[in-house]
């Protein structure tokens, strides 16, 4: 067997195995009834009253949860229309004017059970690695992380910082996803007809409030469902980098991806290529944000800035705004404090959920003086509290246990 033979051999066998996993995920997750099982329903309401029990709407659901459960599995299984529309209104993040549709709580927990029960572990099974948005065991972390991998393996293959990278982004993505494609993958991911016609509904009430030129295309931000149907949109084009162009080093988090190569004219062409591919599929690059950069120059992806030095080690610098805001959000809290709006140990939560974030990345200096800026506001240090580290001491003969920290066993030591 020569080494073409044998090529072919292991791709056989990489192709089996994908089906065989894709056969069991659809025997298990192929199935109407599992959406609609009134104990489904009554997980997925759990999993969305989290955190919002404090909502009228959420807590006059929970009154009577599981007759409601028990109202939606027939509704369901009758075919009859669930969607009752959206709230919409705007927000400004960041200077940025965003609309938000948000789901009447009875459709938000049909919807999560579909995502649970269907949608995500079906249309997560051909994704590639190294699209972390929105899934399970992934995320920000994760996209960051591998961003770091893919410039260290770099290093190691051409033995230099003199390479290139292509930073892409999207221009208004959800806006611009179009329906038909989106049907064309569900029809082709589930054999079920009722989870077909349930999906394709959800997408199809985002046309409602829009004039007839705008409908076919666009999905709402608030709803579930929609962020497995944006990360799945452009896998497509994902293999297709992966897979045909053999470009490994290729990072995507929903509308934010980046390709690594040594030649900034391969980039070029790559990047023209790829504007191609995103317009059949009605997706709009912006040509603003989307350039090539010098990897020894540092580039930005996912609000980090990121340095690969000539000896081949990565920096994780903070975005420079992040730390500006957050100066700006301790000033603010402590007006609240002042007024008697927030607490110190609401306020202590909020800063140390953004300083355990900012941790991940290079950014000492940048703690410390935030540290110093949030003691001389509250006179606090909630990261010097000892209140993970305890000791307990019996004695009389007895042994005790010391517990000298969090990630630390316990040392036990005979009195």
């Amino acid at each position: 067997m020569n080494s073409e033979e044998r090529h072919q051999a292991r791709y056989e066998r990489r192709k089996a195995q994908r089906e065989w996993v894709r056969r069991e995920k659809l025997a298990e997750f192929d199935n109407f009834e599992r959406i609609a099982d009134v104990n489904s329903l009554i997980r997925a309401n759990f999993d969305s009253r989290r955190g919002v029990m404090w909502k009228a709407s959420v807590a006059r659901y929970n009154m009577h949860f599981y007759r409601n459960a028990v109202k939606t599995h027939y509704d369901l299984m009758a075919g009859k229309n669930i969607h009752s529309g959206y709230y919409a209104f705007g927000i400004i993040e960041r200077g940025k004017a965003r609309s938000i549709h948000s789901l009447h709580y009875s459709e938000r927990v049909i919807r999560r059970s579909a995502c649970i029960n269907s949608l995500v572990p079906i249309l997560s099974i051909n994704l590639i690695y190294d699209n972390g948005a929105s899934l399970k065991g992934k995320g920000v972390k994760f996209s960051a992380d591998r961003c770091e991998t893919h410039l260290h393996q770099y290093f190691r293959k051409h033995g230099s910082n003199g390479g290139y990278i292509l930073i892409i982004d999207f221009k208004k993505y959800f806006d611009n996803i179009q329906h038909e494609p989106l049907f064309e993958i569900i029809d082709k991911s589930f054999t079920d007809e009722r989870i077909r016609f349930f999906a394709k509904s959800c997408i199809a009430t985002t046309d409602a409030d829009k004039p007839p030129e705008e409908r076919g295309k666009g999905l709402y931000i608030g709803p579930e469902d929609s962020q497995i149907y944006a990360v799945a949109y452009p896998n497509k084009i994902d293999h297709l980098i992966k897979d045909q162009w053999r470009i490994h080093p290729y990072n995507r988090y929903m509308d934010d991806s980046y390709i690594i190569h040594e030649s900034k004219e391969a980039l070029t062409q790559i990047r023209d290529a790829l504007f191609t591919e995103y317009r059949k599929m009605g997706i709009i690059p912006n040509e603003k944000k989307t350039q090539i950069v010098k990897l020894s120059r540092g580039f930005t992806f996912l609000k980090t800035k990121y340095f690969l030095t000539d000896t081949g080690k990565v920096i994780r610098k903070s975005d420079h705004d992040s730390i500006v805001r957050e100066r700006r959000k301790l000033k603010k809290l402590k007006r609240f404090y002042d007024n008697g709006e927030m607490t110190i140990p609401q306020i202590e939560q909020s800063y140390m959920s953004w300083r355990g974030y900012i941790l991940q990345k290079d950014a000492y200096d940048s703690v410390k003086s935030m540290d110093a800026l949030f003691f001389d506001l509250f006179h606090t240090k909630p990261w010097k509290n000892k209140k993970n580290k305890s000791k307990r001491r019996v004695q009389n003969g007895r042994k005790k246990t010391v517990y000298s920290g969090r990630n630390q066993r316990p040392e036990v030591i005979a009195c």
